[in-house]
């Protein structure tokens, strides 16, 4: 366990928090072959599980009413499943 950081981690420190403030605030367009490839290597690797497909949306708005949308399309199935089972 570390208890102390020496001077040469300290100093370090701000450099590794505005490399990842920038990474996080940043608003460059998604490459999908880049998400194609961290979303397949997470789920075989780490979920180990099949990979799944991606979908990038231009906006975050648009990225919102679309699960909304699907959102409400499995609530209706289930709710169609649920009745004709029952």
């Amino acid at each position: 366990m570390i208890e102390q950081l020496n001077k040469e981690q300290e100093d370090l420190l701000a450099v590794y928090r505005d490399k990842w403030l920038r990474i996080g605030l940043c608003t460059d367009r998604a490459d999908w072959n880049t998400a194609k490839w961290i979303s397949d290597y997470y789920y075989e690797n780490i979920a180990k599980k099949k990979p799944v497909p991606i979908v990038i949306m231009p906006s975050p708005l648009s990225t919102w009413i679309a699960v909304c949308l699907l959102s409400s399309d499995k609530k209706q199935v289930d709710s169609q499943v649920w009745s004709q089972v029952w």
